[in-house]
């Protein structure tokens, strides 16, 4: 196949594994896309500047006559700006993954890239991440400001757009995008697949077998049978394997995370509505055009003070939303790597209802992607709307005065506040049980850690089954290209037992 890539290491083995061309073109020509649309929205900025300057136009205010609601092509913007951001966090995970690689520090297969630095590749050192974390928050806080109401005195309002979100926003993308591609060339990348049984193939092949032995020390001979957190000694084979939530410290972080920020959003919109000093509370999903707020904070729109403090009020409130949503990466990775282990053989795994949901699609590398990676789908799609209701949440409107004279309205809604809270609890709720799930069957569960992986599989060339591979007092269970029978569950797993075939 085109997309296949072998290598030959030094111990005259060989692997193959899915290099993910048609991943890299997609992710290339998408960050070409976001170049162009940051580029656009600088310009666009600059020529706000420009036209607003002349007499009778508001300074860094562009208004027009809007036929939908602000918010529906506020909404739109969010699902771009998340799409930019996405399309440049993967490939900045991408070159991370493989610095860590040639560096020898990794130990599970999917990580934090925010929180995981490089100790060698600049573009993925503490800095650059600490820089991408901001440049990541500010494009959220900037595409929540980016559309606004304009009340000229008429009873219609105009929509607006302020040049300052504007070029923020696109200076953020676009600078997001070119570390992004100066990561990538600054690491050779083997594989743009995210699977353990292409991205450790590629690991393998990066190492001779000295330096591998140095990291991940074991004998060639003698491997562990045990799942990634099971005690090291000889048991009978488990009907439920540990969940995610089990196995890894992050994982429960990540989770503890996002429950915080739902009961923070909960109690920050109760101050609100405690402090509103209208009698009638309004409880309608976006706000009504009559409601300048439940709080509202009043400045000089055009006032760098007032800016800076807004985007130092955002970078607080809206960040940690931000960096709660990718800390949640970490699980939906966790249990991609799990699901695609467990698929690689029939043995815990539930094949018939897999192979019927990808009946139903006609392209089955849509359907096959979109169930190994259920939880960054819903992930995609939940950074998009809350990032859009914390901007209802949160809103600024502009009052049209006399001359090139306007001002500034900083308004909280405690309903939409809440529902943010709802949100993020439904997300938590779903993140949750995933995490807590058990997957079903004999085979240990590895959680894309690595060493364990490396213990359990024999044969890298095409998994198709799980099964006996020798018999003694404590069995030798692992992976093979062909059916193998099953040991039965009153036999004892070794926790060490002999490998039939070494592959380093």
């Amino acid at each position: 196949m085109s997309d296949d890539h072998t290598l030959c290491c030094s111990s005259n083995t060989i692997y193959v594994f899915d290099k993910g061309i048609s991943t890299r073109r997609i992710v290339i020509f998408v960050s070409w896309i976001s170049i162009t649309f940051s580029l656009c929205l600088i310009f666009a900025s600059i020529g706000i500047w420009i036209f607003s300057s002349f007499p009778n136009r508001n300074l860094g205010l562009l208004s027009f006559k809007c036929h939908v609601p602000y918010e529906v092509p506020s909404i739109a913007l969010n699902l771009v700006v998340t799409v930019c951001t996405e399309c440049a966090g993967m490939m900045h995970a991408t070159s991370l993954r493989f610095a860590l690689f040639r560096e020898n520090r990794i130990t599970y297969n999917s990580n934090l890239r925010l929180l995981t630095g490089s100790d060698e590749k600049s573009m993925n050192s503490t800095v650059i991440n600490a820089l991408m974390t901001l440049l990541l928050i500010l494009s959220y806080a900037s595409s929540s400001f980016f559309y606004q109401e304009v009340w000229d005195g008429t009873e219609t309002p105009a929509c607006g757009v302020l040049a300052i979100p504007a070029i923020v926003l696109g200076i953020s993308i676009f600078l997001q995008t070119c570390i992004s591609l100066f990561a990538l060339r600054d690491t050779e990348i083997l594989t743009w697949s995210t699977s353990p049984f292409d991205t450790i193939p590629a690991f393998l092949s990066m190492h001779n077998h000295q330096s591998f032995a140095k990291h991940y020390p074991f004998s060639e001979s003698r491997v562990c049978m045990c799942a990634v957190c099971a005690s090291p000694v000889a048991k009978k084979p488990m009907n439920h394997q540990p969940s995610a939530w089990d196995t890894r410290r992050g994982v429960r972080i990540s989770i503890y995370l996002l429950w915080s920020l739902g009961i923070a959003c909960m109690i920050w919109g109760t101050w609100v509505y405690i402090f509103d000093p209208d009698d009638v509370h309004l409880w309608q999903f976006i706000p009504s055009p009559d409601d300048d707020g439940d709080i509202a904070v009043a400045g000089g729109a055009t006032s760098f003070t007032t800016w800076f403090s807004l985007y130092a009020v955002m970078v607080v409130t809206q960040g940690g939303l931000t960096l709660g949503l990718h800390c949640a990466e970490l699980v939906a990775g966790v249990v991609r790597d799990e699901t695609i282990w467990r698929q690689a053989s029939e043995d815990g795994t539930n094949s018939h209802f897999y192979s019927w949901l990808c009946a139903l699609c006609s392209d089955n590398r849509i359907c096959v992607f979109c169930l190994d990676n259920w939880l960054y789908v819903v992930l995609l799609f939940a950074k998009a709307f809350l990032h859009w209701i914390f901007g209802l949440g949160v809103e600024i409107w502009t009052f049209v005065g006399d001359g090139n004279d306007y001002s500034g309205l900083i308004g909280f809604f405690f309903a939409q506040i809440f529902y943010l809270g709802f949100g993020v609890f439904i997300l938590a709720t779903i993140f949750t049980v995933a995490a807590r799930h058990h997957p079903k069957g004999a085979k240990p569960a590895t959680y894309g850690h690595i060493a364990t992986i490396l213990y359990l599989v024999d044969d890298w060339q095409e998994i198709k089954s799980w099964g006996q591979k020798d018999d003694g007092p404590a069995c030798h269970e692992g992976t093979n290209t062909e059916p193998l029978l099953d040991a039965g569950n009153d036999r004892y797993r070794g926790w060490v037992a002999r490998r039939t075939r070494a592959y380093v």
